[in-house]
């Protein structure tokens, strides 16, 4: 994510996009459901996305299941990591927003000019 930030509201808009509610508390849950949500990552998450790797996985499981039961606790699971991968991205956003990268990306881009005591000329 180095030199591109995101406001958080932006990220939570784009789990809502594949179908997933995600609250302050970082808990969530699907819109529709595990298969779509899945779907809809898979047709606009590039793969080396970690939320495209989640679906695929999920998804693939799937495929190989039988019973009711493993399904339900498979599509807990998915929750469980999307839940993780957007969390982990939120922390990027975070961290880069507190970098002195992002600091420096900042006062260039608003072309800020200062004193040699620092302050703002």
């Amino acid at each position: 994510m180095a030199g591109e930030s995101f406001r958080w509201e932006d990220i939570l808009e784009d789990a809502k996009a594949i179908g997933l509610n995600i609250n302050s508390k970082n808990e969530g849950n699907f819109i529709e459901s595990a298969t779509v949500c899945a779907e809809l990552i898979l047709r606009g998450h590039g793969k080396t996305c970690e939320t495209y790797k989640t679906a695929a996985i999920f998804t693939n499981s799937l495929e190989l299941l039988g019973e009711e039961t493993e399904e339900d606790e498979l599509k807990s699971e998915f929750l469980r990591a999307l839940l993780e991968d957007f969390r982990l991205l939120l922390n990027a956003n975070v961290e880069y927003d507190q970098s002195e990268e992002a600091i420096s990306d900042t006062m260039e881009a608003n072309e800020y000019e200062f004193t040699i005591d620092g302050r703002i000329f």
